[in-house]
């Protein structure tokens, strides 16, 4: 199948490389699917798209009529994608089943990190040769409630790692992961979360029921450092 894979960074170009086969030719490029990139894919079989790239409608009308019939998606999320006009297209779209989770998670817990000991206002004062502590003191997560809103393979992972800091961790989400019965968590509504927690981590995809989950009547519930 001949593929042209649009918005190719130079870091994720030699996995896709190394991965070719006889089977399947693959052409890069760095331009991202716009209106006027959709000409790039005429005479490809396929197009593969990552989480920048425009897939609405007009667009998905215009590869089809190119004889696109394939959309390989290297990213989980596909809300850039009008999956509704796809279908009446016939068009066929994939994606990734999922991230590592613990890569996510890592570097959720490297901003909470940040955020909290300060790192990135230390290494602009660092850069001007002040070496003050001013502004720059944290507080001990140890001890500390963390609220957890999604508590999907992503959630749980940044659960177990704020239990390894000795966290209390509590809980939301419709559905119950039962993994998470290998750690102490509790489970308990929004409010409460909104409440009790010292730290609220967001772990669930954007879509209809997400969108402006976290409003003002919900900053409202929180403390004033979380909001701070």
């Amino acid at each position: 199948m001949k593929t042209l894979l649009y918005s190719i960074h130079s870091f994720d170009k030699p996995f896709l490389e190394k991965e070719g086969d006889a089977k399947h030719e693959l052409v890069f490029t760095a331009e991202a699917l716009r209106m006027d990139t959709v000409g790039l894919a005429k005479g490809y079989e396929a197009v593969s798209l990552f989480s920048n790239d425009d897939a609405s409608a007009p667009i998905l009308k215009a590869l089809f009529k190119i004889g696109v019939k394939y959309i390989a998606l290297r990213s989980v999320g596909h809300d850039h994608v009008d999956l509704e006009c796809a279908e009446q297209l016939g068009l066929k779209v994939v994606n990734v089943p999922e991230y590592s989770p613990y890569a996510i998670a890592e570097h959720g817990v490297a901003m909470l990190l940040m955020l909290n000991r300060h790192l990135y206002e230390a290494q602009l004062k660092i850069q001007t040769q002040d070496f003050r502590l001013d502004g720059l003191v944290g507080f001990d997560l140890k001890g500390k409630t963390v609220g957890i809103i999604g508590v999907g393979n992503i959630g749980y992972a940044f659960a177990k790692i704020m239990n390894g800091f000795g966290c209390k961790i509590l809980a939301y989400d419709p559905i119950i992961n039962k993994n998470l019965e290998s750690i102490p968590i509790e489970y308990v509504s929004m409010n409460k979360l909104l409440s009790k927690s010292d730290i609220i981590s967001l772990n669930c995809p954007l879509n209809k029921k997400t969108k402006y989950l976290i409003d003002d009547s919900e900053f409202d519930q929180m403390k004033e450092k979380v909001k701070g």
